[in-house]
């Protein structure tokens, strides 16, 4: 006998689902700009700080490259209590990740800094200009050009990655995945289902990010 596809069950859970996406992007969002905030500003403590300063960032990409992102949630959300810190489940996922992909951001914001040309500082400084207003008119928004192809990366990464604050019962999509498949048995159709929405969140991030690109490329 041939399979049978059955999506009643998925129809039903529609609701759930929606909520389930919400969650999912809420969390994405949050990742989002909070690894793009500490990997800029990792990358410019990397490029201008001393010595010191140096060496923690690169100890800190490293650590955070070289470690599970399973690991820093549980890191968190069970080793903090320990210290009378008690934070929830959705920002022990949240910070846990996006600390882990600051340090990828830091090394791709790094890379953005040594393209922009050197004479338009140097221009900049002699008409003037102080360090915070030459980041912030001139190096950061020619370097953040530079970096977006390989910044779309990570952050599509991001949204992939919600699936893993289900290990700390956050109710994202993953998680009511495999609460539904725990109930109902049909996991061919539901491993469809959620396949696919992934791919439309991931698909409907990188499309508009592109957009950004070429917008910006011109400019």
């Amino acid at each position: 006998m041939g399979y049978h596809f059955h999506f009643a069950p998925i129809w039903s859970a529609i609701p759930d689902i929606w909520s389930a996406v919400g969650v999912a992007a809420l969390v994405a969002l949050t990742i989002i700009p909070l690894a793009f905030g500490i990997g800029t500003a990792a990358a410019l403590a990397a490029e201008y700080g001393g010595r010191r300063t140096k060496l923690a960032i690169a100890i800190y990409v490293e650590a955070m490259r070289n470690s599970p992102s399973l690991v820093k949630m549980y890191f968190i959300f069970l080793g903090l209590p320990s210290l009378g810190l008690f934070p929830s489940p959705f920002w022990s996922g949240v910070i846990a990740l996006a600390l882990h992909n600051g340090g990828y951001v830091t090394e791709i914001v790094r890379g953005g800094l040594a393209a922009v040309n050197r004479t338009e500082v140097q221009a900049a400084a002699s008409l003037g200009f102080s360090w915070f207003d030459t980041q912030r008119t001139i190096v950061l928004p020619q370097a953040l050009r530079f970096s977006l192809p390989s910044l779309t990366n990570v952050w599509v990464e991001m949204i992939k990655d919600t699936s893993l604050t289900s290990a700390l019962a956050v109710k994202e999509l993953f998680y009511l995945m495999t609460a539904l498949v725990s109930s109902t048995l049909r996991s061919f159709e539901i491993l469809i289902v959620f396949a696919a929405i992934y791919f439309a969140m991931t698909t409907l991030f990188a499309i508009a990010m592109k957009i950004v690109e070429l917008r910006t490329r011109w400019k």
